[in-house]
C-alpha cells in the first residue's frame, strides 16, 4: 500500500510539472502572475503549502527564485503521506523542510506553520528548523503534531526561548486529548516581544513553568492553555501576571485528585477569560475590574468531541 501511494504522489507531481511547461512554452504571456509586485505575490501565496509553491519552479527562473523569498511558509506532512503509510516518505518530508530553510539565502521568514508526525527520530530535524528560524528573526511559529509516537518530551533549542523577534508561539503537541508531551525549559526565558503563547497537550504544567514565561515575556498579552496536564507535585496552580489581557484554560486536567486542585488567576489587566474545564472545580480570580467578557463552559464532552475540539483550537 505504501509503495502505491508513493507512486501516485510522484505521478501527480510529474503531471503538474509537465502541464505547466507546455503552457509556458505555448504562450510567453501566459505567466502574467509573475508581473505582479512581489509584495502582492507574497500575500497571494500566504495560504499555499510550500510544496505547491515549489512546483511553480518549472515555469521559469522567476518562479524558481520566488519560493525562496516567501515570508510566510506552510508545511504539511500529509503532502508526503504519514508515518503509518511510508516512513521513507515522511523522512523525505523532513529533509525537504530542512533544504527549503537552508537554501533561502538571506530572505527573512516572518511566519512558519508546520503540521507534523512526531517520531523519536524527528527531534534532530525540529531542533535544526527552529534554530534556523530564530536566526532569520521569525516572528510567528505554529507547530502542530498529530499524535506523538513513542516519545515523552519535546526538547526545543534554548535559542527559541531567547528570541528577540518572536511575537507568537503556538505549540499544539498532540491532537489526541489523552496524549501529552513535556517541554523542558531553560533556567530563564527572555522573549521581549512575545505577545501570544498557546500551549496544547503539554504535561507537567506548573506555577513555576508559567512563571518563567510571565517574567521573561514583559509584553505577553494572551495565554492559551488547552488539554494540558498539571504537574502532580502540586495541588495549586497560580497564574500571576500584570500584562495578560486574554486568558483561556480549556480542558486541562490535574494529575492529582481534581477535587483538591485549585487554580488562582491574578491578572489585574485581564479583559477576557475563557474556561471550559470539567476536571478542576476550584477557581479563584483576583481583581476583575477590567474584565469585559467571560465564557465558562463546564459541559461534559465525549472522547470524540474532545478530539474534534483539539483539532480546532
Amino acid at each position: 500500500m505504501a509503495r502505491r501511494r508513493k507512486t501516485r504522489t510522484n505521478k501527480k507531481l510529474l503531471s503538474s510539472s509537465s502541464s505547466s511547461k507546455v503552457s509556458n512554452e505555448g504562450n510567453d504571456d501566459v505567466d502574467r502572475l509573475s508581473n505582479l509586485p512581489l509584495d502582492v505575490l507574497h500575500r497571494i501565496f500566504t495560504v499555499f503549502n510550500m510544496i505547491e509553491v515549489v512546483k511553480l519552479s518549472v515555469l521559469s527562473k522567476f518562479w524558481w527564485g520566488f519560493w525562496k523569498t516567501l515570508p510566510v511558509i506552510h508545511f504539511n506532512a500529509d503532502d508526503f503521506g504519514n508515518e503509518n503509510d511510508d516512513y521513507e516518505l515522511y523522512e523525505t518530508f523532513e529533509n525537504c523542510v530542512e533544504k527549503v530553510l537552508r537554501v533561502r539565502g538571506n530572505h527573512p521568514i516572518h511566519t512558519f506553520h508546520a503540521f507534523l508526525y512526531y517520531l523519536d527520530s524527528s527531534i534532530y530535524h525540529i531542533r535544526s528548523w527552529i534554530r534556523n528560524l530564530v536566526m532569520r528573526n521569525v516572528q510567528h511559529i505554529y507547530l502542530t503534531f498529530d499524535n506523538p509516537l513513542f516519545v515523552e518530551l519535546l526538547d526545543l533549542p534554548v535559542s527559541l526561548f531567547s528570541s528577540k523577534s518572536l511575537i507568537s508561539l503556538h505549540l499544539k503537541l498532540s491532537l489526541n486529548p489523552g496524549t501529552w508531551l513535556e517541554v523542558p525549559l531553560p533556567e530563564s526565558i527572555d522573549l521581549p516581544r512575545l505577545k501570544i503563547l498557546n500551549f496544547q497537550s503539554v504535561c507537567k504544567m506548573s506555577t513555576e513553568f508559567l512563571k518563567k514565561f510571565t517574567l521573561g515575556c514583559p509584553v505577553l498579552e494572551s495565554l492559551y492553555l488547552s488539554f494540558c496536564e498539571f504537574e502532580e507535585s502540586s495541588d495549586h496552580l497560580i497564574i500571576s501576571s500584570l500584562q495578560i489581557q486574554d486568558l483561556l484554560i480549556q480542558r486541562c486536567i490535574p494529575v492529582n485528585n481534581p477535587y483538591d486542585f485549585k487554580i488562582t488567576v491574578s491578572a489585574p489587566n485581564l479583559t477576557s477569560f475563557t474556561c471550559g474545564d470539567l476536571h478542576v472545580s476550584d477557581f479563584h480570580i483576583e481583581n476583575l475590574s477590567l474584565l469585559k467578557t467571560a465564557d465558562l463552559d463546564m459541559a461534559r464532552r465525549t472522547s470524540e468531541d474532545e478530539y474534534e475540539e483539539a483539532k480546532g483550537i
